[in-house]
């Protein structure tokens, strides 16, 4: 979430942040966030499912970081 809110360099000096642009919604950034903390308490309360659902996570949050910078 933080990088959604970062000034985005490509625009300088004007100051716009990614989610400005439009790239990616904010429900899927606010999505990601609560599915990363779904899954964060489905490991805590049962380790054995990490192996399974940490890479698909970050999976999701790497793809949706780089999708962020698309549009320029």
């Amino acid at each position: 979430m933080a990088q959604y809110y970062s000034f985005d360099s490509y625009y300088l000096p004007s100051r716009t942040r990614f989610s400005e642009t439009g790239s990616i919604s904010s429900v899927w950034v606010y999505g990601v966030a609560v599915a990363a903390l779904i899954v964060a308490l489905a490991i805590r309360r049962r380790p054995s499912v990490a192996p399974v659902l940490t890479p698909i996570v970050l999976l999701i949050c790497a793809g949706t970081v780089v999708a962020q910078g698309f549009g320029h």
